[in-house]
């Protein structure tokens, strides 16, 4: 009998990180991960435009140096952990790495056919290595380590990639960068990255708090749990997993009061930004687009992001992946169940605070027909079933957890004339909200087996078309939203494409035409 282990091809070792859903910007991330695990206190991004590209390369290529001052690397380190993809040590619960892989894989998603050159210091020792990742080359003459030379070099490393294809636009990696990294939750509370973009041009990153903490409980309502509250735990796998909701109040924010991440002219807090931010040590993992899991996204909750402090030992338990950037939360997981809660908790407290819309008694009228004549049509003259019947579908739209069931204790104490909800057969409600201009026309969700379609009154088809309608032209609009939102989500089952963000994507394209002319 004998024992061998695993062995990696140079084609799978090359296109591993490929598959992996990196972005420049997270690659980038991950190797700054790497400069905080190493202590240090300030990382220099540079980037040169390159006059020679790869063969068949289309764009423009840079080659980019990350310089960081941590505590370097022996010539000893270097061979036993750069060809080494994973480690088996133990990593603190303040660091930012864990599969001991990212940094590589972020080196070998960034160098299209190019070099990857570190210099590192430790202890008066300067050693250098070399990476070639070509698939022409034989996998065991990849790397080149050399000999360590003496130094008076301060500690730290240098890593020069060449071949990043990228673009002449900075701002969108220094945006990222100054969103990701949050000083006050790192070890070093002066940390400091410095950006060097192709002029020569320096920039210092700006951090931001995307949970506004220095903002008074007028600004932001901070929702918390105790560790000992039996009745919403955030406890996971026997770890505590600090969970926090933060809800701003966006009438009292004014263009000075936000921070580099969420400028938007007239626009305030947008739903692109809100959602669940995973802080792993000195990290923000922001799954943003209104993420929160369980839920479909809801122009109310723009206002509402959710920080989780996801200690090393759940890592997996919370489905972050060796690309950390990438995170899939299996929320029906048991072992995430009492956690769950907590976010349901903190949903329901910004949905608490959507507005009904202020209509006329009229218009309250009209809706109640509306609502009537359109349960009537899609049910009996339809002969349509119930699009919630299907199990699949009732898992995929989300929830509305903001209605009490109401069970009466017998039959004989049922009140005459009340309708409960378990014997309410309809199919479809539409409902008036307050919303902003810049919102959904309308979103959905369900209440038990009923699709729920919130029409957002403040948005300017509500206010210059929808309202302005004959009564059978309001009903065929309301009809059409209905099928609309139906329609996509069945679509999803259909491709097996359960992403959540989908419905909103493709409400917000035709809004923004909407908007543009309705607006006007």
């Amino acid at each position: 009998m004998k024992k061998i282990g695993f062995r990696t091809s140079a084609k799978f070792t090359l296109q591993l990180p490929k598959s992996n859903g990196f972005t420049l910007e997270t690659a980038l991330a991950e190797l700054i991960d790497n400069t905080i695990d190493a202590q240090a206190g300030k990382v220099t991004i540079k980037k040169v435009k390159q006059e020679n590209t790869p063969h068949d390369g289309n764009g423009e290529y840079f080659t980019y140096t990350i310089t960081d001052d941590g505590g370097g690397m022996s010539y000893e380190e270097l061979e036993n952990i750069i060809p080494t993809l994973g480690y088996e040590g133990h990593y603190e619960n303040d660091s930012v790495g864990h599969f001991g892989i990212g940094g590589r894989f972020a080196m070998l998603f960034l160098c299209d056919r190019g070099t990857i050159t570190l210099h590192s210091v430790k202890d008066k020792k300067k050693t250098k290595l070399i990476i070639t990742p070509q698939e022409n080359i034989p996998q065991d003459e990849f790397i080149t380590l050399y000999n360590s030379e003496d130094t008076n070099d301060k500690n730290g490393v240098e890593i020069t990639i060449t071949n990043v294809l990228d673009t002449n636009n900075n701002s969108t990696k220094e945006k990222f960068l100054g969103v990701t990294y949050y000083p006050q939750n790192s070890l070093k509370k002066d940390f400091e990255i410095e950006f060097i973009d192709q002029n020569e041009d320096n920039t210092r990153i700006e951090f931001c708090d995307p949970m506004y903490r220095n903002k008074s409980e007028k600004y932001v309502r901070k929702i918390t749990f105790d560790e000992d509250d039996e009745n919403y735990s955030c406890w996971v796998n026997g770890h505590y997993v600090e969970t926090v909701g933060y809800l701003f109040n966006s009438d009292e924010f004014t263009d000075k009061d936000y921070n580099k991440y969420d400028t938007r002219k007239d626009k305030g807090f947008v739903l692109s930004r809100a959602g669940l931010y995973i802080r792993l040590g000195g990290r923000y993992i922001s799954l943003g687009s209104a993420y929160f899991p369980g839920y479909s996204p809801q122009y109310y909750l723009s206002r509402l992001r959710i920080e989780v402090n996801v200690p090393k030992e759940c890592i997996e338990t919370f489905g972050i992946q060796l690309n950390k950037s990438k995170v899939e939360i299996n929320y029906e997981s048991p072992h995430l169940r009492n956690w769950y809660k907590c976010i349901k908790y903190i949903v329901q407290q910004a949905q608490s605070e959507q507005k009904p819309a202020k209509i006329t008694q009229k218009e309250e009228q009209d809706l109640a027909d509306h609502n009537r004549i359109l349960n009537d049509l899609i049910k009996n003259r339809g002969k349509l079933k119930n699009p919630l019947d299907n199990e699949n579908l009732k898992k995929l739209i989300p929830k509305e957890l903001n209605f009490p069931k109401v069970e009466p204790s017998s039959t004989k104490n049922r009140p005459t004339g009340l309708i409960y909800e378990k014997h309410d057969k309809n199919i479809v409600e539409i409902r008036y909200v307050e919303g902003r201009d810049t919102e959904p026309r309308y979103t959905g969700s369900r209440h038990l087996s009923k699709t729920i379609i919130s029409i957002n009154t403040g948005h300017p088809h509500y206010q210059k078309c929808l309202r302005k309608l004959d009564l059978s032209g309001q009903r065929a609009i309301l009809l059409e939203y209905y099928f609309d939102y139906i329609k996509t989500t069945v679509t999803q089952l259909d491709f097996d494409y359960l992403d959540e963000n989908l419905f909103y994507e493709i409400t917000k394209q035709k809004d923004e035409g909407f908007r543009r002319i309705y607006a006007s």
